[in-house]
C-alpha cells in the first residue's frame, strides 16, 4: 500500500511540473534560509560547552568604582587566582593566563619563517588538565613544567616546521627569547571562547625583562578561571573573595572593589560579541521564512484540491474511507516535502561557506557534521513533514464525494478564506522585512555620513613601536619630507580604536570618577579640525612645550567644573587651557563622553612616545596612494625592521564600528529577497489554479462582450486587495519593531511615512508584475476552447 502511495505520488509530481516546482522550490529555499540559521545559532549556543565540567568553571571579573563609574574588567592579578584558591576551600582548581600582544615569533633555523602573532597565551601548567583541549603530542602533566616551554596548535606547528617534528624545536619570541616545543594541540575549535595558536608556561615572564613587571606588580591583566566544587554556589565566592582584605591595594580609591563570578558557558553569549545582534534577530527571521515557505505550500495543496476533486469523489464512492484518502495526501505531501529538504540542504552547504565568511565566524567541519546538527536538522525534518503534510491531508479527505464529483470544491467559503488569510500573511511578512530593512539601512547611512566634528578625510593613521618612539622626532621629519604628506601628529591611541582611563576627583567633591583621555601632541586639533567651544588664549599656547589638558564639554559636567574650566586643574596636575565642542571619538552608538587632551608640543620629551604610539598623517588631495604607502613603508622600514608596517585609514576605522549592523543591512535584504520571492511563488501559483478554476467563467465572460481588461481586473483585483491588506496590517508591526531597534542607539532617525508608502508601492508593484503573466494569459484565451470541454 505504501508502495502504491508513493508511486501516485510521484506520478502526480510528474504531471503537474509547474505546480510541482513552484512548491518544492519555495520550500527548499525556506529550508536552506532556516538551516543556515540554525547551524549559525547553533553554533553560537555549544560555544565552549566541549569543555569537561563546564558548569563548575567560572571567570572571574573586577568591578573597581570611581564614584558612581563603575569598570568591570575580565582580569585578575597574577597571586590573586592562586592566593584565592589556598584561603577559598569552594575553590577545586584554578587557571590563570595573560594573552601577549601582537609580537613577532620566528624559527630562528629559518629567518624567513617569521610571523606577527596575537594569539600566544602564557598559562599556568595545567592549562591543558583543566580546559579540554585535544592534545595530539605530549603529555598534559608535563608540557608546561619547565620556563620557556611552549605548545603549538597543528597550524601553527605546520605553519613554522612545514612536515617535520616540532618537538624540542626553538621559537623565538620578539626577537630574543627561545622557547622550546614540548607538545601539539589541536586547533582550538570554531566555538571557543578561549582562542590560541601558541600556549606557553607562565612561568618564563619572570626571566623575561620587558614582561615580568605583569608579575611583579601585580596588575589585574591576568583571565583567572576557577572551578568550583560540586553544588557551590558562585555568590559565595564571591562574598569570600571581596572580604579577602589584600586585594583592595595599597591605593584606597580602589578599595570600593567587587568580585564577580561569570559561567563560562555564558561567556560568549553574555560579552560583547557583535554577533549579539545577529543572535537575537535571525531565529525570528528564520521562523518567519520557514513559516512562509511552509504556508506557501499549504496554500497551494489547498488551491491544487480543486484539479483532483474528480479523483477525490470516485475514491470514495468506490468505498475508500477518509483515513485512507488522508494517508495519501500524507504520504505526497512527505515525498514533496523530503525532495524540498534534500534540495535545501544541498542549498545549505552550498552557500554555507559565503554566508559564515561574510559574517567572519570561521566554523569546523566538525561541528558542521556533528551529532548536535545532525539531531537539530532531523528534528527540523520532523517538524517540516508534520506542518507541511498534516494540514494539506485532513483538509482535501474531509470533501464529501458528492461535492468532489460536481467539482464544487472550489466553491466552499472556508477553503477560500484559508487561501486569502495564507496570502494576507505572506505579503504581511515580507513587508514587515522590506519595511525594518530600510530603516536598518537608514540608520546605517546616518552612522557613515553624520557630522562627527571630526576630519576624517585623506587621513591615515600609522602604528609605531618603541623603536621607533625612541627615534621619533626624526622619524617624524622623515615622514614629513615626503611631497604628499600635507601635516602630520601623533597620540598615545588611534582613534576610534580605544583611550586610555585615569581617575579624577569631580570639583568641590570627594567623589572619584573615570575619566578617558589620549595623550597627544600640538597638531592634533589643527589636523582633524577640531572645533573650539573655548579657544585658547592664544595660538602661540601651543608651542609651549609643557604639558596641559584641552577637555571637550562633556567633561564640564562629568567633572562638576565651572561653565568656563580655563586654568582649573585636573588632580592639581594638568591645567585646563581650552574646551573643545564634542566630537565622537568611539561610536555613534553611545552619547558623546568626556574626553580630555593631554597636550605636549615637545616630542622629545614627549614620555609616552617611548612605548610607542599612532602618527596620524594628513595627505595631501590627488594623491597616488599605493605609491605613497609604498614610500611611507620604506620611512618606516629605515627605523624599524623588525615590527610589521601597519597603518589604517580613518574613515575605514570609523566605519569598521559599525561592521555588525553593516552585515546586518546585507544579510537582511538578502532574507527579505527570499521571503519576496516564496510569497510571489505563491502567489504565481495561486493565480495559476485560479485561472484553471474560471476558465469556464472567464469563457462565458468573453462570450458575452467582457473585454481582457475587464478579465485582467476580476482576476487581479481580489488579489491585490489583499496585498494592500496585508501591507496595512503589518505597518505598525513593522514600526514597533523598528523602534524597538532604534532605541539601542544614542543618536538614530526618525520613523518617516515615506518608508511605509514606498514598501506598500512596492509591494503592489511586486504583486502586480507576479500575477501579470498568468492573468493575462487567461485573458487571452480562446472562450470557444474553454467551453467545448466538460
Amino acid at each position: 500500500m505504501l508502495r502504491n502511495y508513493l508511486k501516485v505520488a510521484w506520478r502526480n509530481l510528474l504531471r503537474n511540473k509547474i505546480y510541482s516546482i513552484i512548491n518544492i522550490c519555495g520550500l527548499a529555499i525556506g529550508l536552506a534560509v532556516c538551516m543556515q540559521i540554525v547551524l549559525y545559532t547553533g553554533h553560537e549556543y555549544s560555544y565552549d560547552k566541549f569543555h569537561k565540567n563546564i558548569d563548575d568553571i567560572y571567570r572571574v571579573e573586577t568591578e573597581i568604582k570611581f564614584g558612581n563609574d563603575p569598570i568591570f574588567l575580565p582580569y585578575m592579578g597574577y597571586t590573586d587566582g592562586s592566593e584565592s584558591a589556598q584561603v577559598i576551600p569552594s575553590i577545586e582548581d584554578f587557571q590563570r593566563y595573560l594573552t601577549s600582544s601582537r609580537v613577532t615569533v620566528e624559527n630562528p633555523e629559518n629567518p624567513a619563517l617569521k610571523f606577527l602573532e596575537d594569539k600566544l597565551l602564557f598559562a599556568d601548567d595545567n592549562f591543558f588538565n583543566f580546559f579540554s583541549f585535544e592534545l595530539l603530542e605530549g603529555d598534559a602533566d608535563q608540557l608546561l613544567q619547565n620556563p620557556f616551554s611552549i605548545v603549538l596548535t597543528e597550524s601553527t606547528a605546520k605553519k613554522y616546521f612545514g612536515n617535520q617534528d616540532p618537538i624540542g624545536k626553538t621559537l623565538r619570541y620578539d626577537g630574543e627569547h627561545d622557547f622550546i616545543v614540548t607538545g601539539v594541540a589541536q586547533n582550538s575549535p570554531s566555538n571557543s571562547s578561549i582562542q590560541f595558536d601558541f600556549v606557553a608556561t607562565v612561568s618564563s615572564l619572570t626571566n623575561m625583562e620587558n614582561l615580568k613587571f605583569h608579575i611583579e606588580d601585580n596588575s589585574p591583566e591576568f583571565n583567572t578561571y576557577f572551578k568550583l566544587k560540586k553544588d557551590i554556589k558562585p555568590t559565595m565566592v564571591e562574598m569570600a573573595l571581596s572580604n579577602i582584605s589584600n586585594f583592595t591595594g595599597d591605593d584606597h580609591s580602589l578599595s570600593n572593589r567587587k568580585f564577580i563570578l561569570k559561567p563560562f558557558q555564558e561567556l560568549h553569549l553574555t560579552g560583547n560579541s557583535s554577533n549579539i545582534k545577529y543572535i537575537e534577530i535571525f531565529p525570528y527571521v528564520a521562523l518567519l521564512i520557514l513559516l512562509l515557505a511552509l504556508v506557501n505550500y499549504a496554500s497551494l495543496s489547498t488551491a491544487h484540491a480543486a484539479t483532483r476533486s474528480k479523483e477525490i469523489g470516485v475514491r470514495k464512492v468506490l468505498g475508500a474511507n477518509r483515513k485512507s484518502i488522508a494517508v495519501q495526501f500524507f504520504f505526497e505531501s512527505v515525498l514533496y516535502t523530503t525532495i524540498a529538504f534534500a534540495a535545501g540542504y544541498v542549498l545549505c552547504m552550498l552557500f554555507q561557506p559565503y554566508f559564515f565568511d561574510f559574517l567572519q565566524i570561521p566554523i569546523d567541519n566538525a561541528f558542521l557534521y556533528s551529532r548536535n546538527m545532525l539531531i537539530s536538522y532531523t528534528i527540523l525534518f520532523v517538524m517540516t513533514v508534520l506542518l507541511a503534510a498534516t494540514y494539506p491531508a485532513i483538509l482535501l479527505s474531509a470533501y464529501r464525494p458528492v461535492m468532489a464529483l460536481y467539482g464544487k470544491i472550489r466553491k466552499q467559503e472556508g477553503a477560500i478564506s484559508v487561501r486569502k488569510f495564507f496570502t494576507v500573511f505572506q505579503f504581511s511578512i515580507s513587508v514587515i522585512l522590506i519595511i525594518c530593512g530600510i530603516v536598518i539601512d537608514r540608520q546605517m547611512d546616518f552612522f557613515r555620513y553624520a557630522e562627527t566634528g571630526v576630519d576624517r578625510e585623506n587621513t591615515v593613521m600609522l602604528s609605531f613601536s618603541a623603536k621607533v618612539g625612541e627615534h621619533f622626532t626624526a622619524f617624524k621629519e622623515s615622514v614629513l619630507a615626503l611631497p604628499q604628506v600635507a601635516q602630520t601628529s601623533a597620540s598615545s591611541t588611534p582613534l576610534y580604536k580605544g583611550h586610555n582611563m585615569m581617575g579624577v576627583q569631580r570639583n568641590e567633591s570627594e567623589e572619584m570618577a573615570f575619566l578617558p583621555f589620549m595623550n597627544v601632541d600640538s597638531n592634533f586639533i589643527s589636523l582633524l579640525n577640531l572645533k573650539w567651544e573655548i579657544p585658547l588664549a592664544g595660538l602661540n599656547t601651543l608651542n609651549e612645550g609643557s604639558e596641559f589638558a584641552l577637555i571637550n564639554e562633556a567633561t564640564i559636567e562629568k567633572l562638576n567644573l565651572n561653565k568656563n574650566p580655563v586654568g582649573q586643574k585636573i588632580n592639581n596636575q594638568y591645567e585646563i587651557k581650552g574646551v573643545l565642542k564634542d566630537f565622537v571619538y568611539t561610536s555613534l552608538h553611545h552619547k558623546i563622553g568626556a574626553l580630555c587632551l593631554l597636550v605636549n608640543s615637545n616630542g622629545k620629551t614627549s614620555p609616552w612616545l617611548e612605548n610607542g604610539g599612532t602618527m596620524f598623517i594628513k595627505i595631501a588631495p590627488n594623491v597616488n596612494f599605493p605609491t605613497f604607502l609604498d614610500q611611507l613603508k620604506n620611512v618606516h622600514i629605515k627605523y624599524d625592521e623588525q615590527n610589521p608596517f601597519e597603518y589604517y585609514f580613518l574613515d575605514d576605522v570609523f566605519d569598521a564600528q559599525y561592521k555588525a549592523e553593516d552585515r546586518l543591512v546585507k544579510i537582511f535584504s538578502v532574507f527579505t529577497a527570499f521571503a519576496i520571492l516564496i510569497a510571489a511563488m505563491g502567489l504565481f501559483g495561486l493565480i495559476t489554479f485560479i485561472a484553471v478554476q474560471r476558465r469556464k467563467e472567464i469563457g462565458i465572460r468573453k462570450v458575452l462582450g467582457a473585454s481582457e481588461r475587464n478579465v485582467v481586473s476580476l482576476l487581479s483585483r481580489d488579489l491585490l486587495r489583499l496585498v494592500l491588506i496585508s501591507s496595512l496590517l503589518a505597518s505598525p508591526l513593522a514600526y514597533w519593531w523598528s523602534k524597538n531597534w532604534l532605541e539601542d542607539f544614542a543618536y538614530r532617525i526618525s520613523i518617516t511615512w515615506w518608508m511605509f508608502g514606498i514598501t506598500i508601492i512596492g509591494t503592489l508593484v511586486i504583486a502586480l508584475m507576479t500575477l501579470s503573466f498568468q492573468v493575462i494569459k487567461a485573458a487571452r484565451a480562446n472562450p470557444v476552447k474553454s467551453l467545448r470541454s466538460e
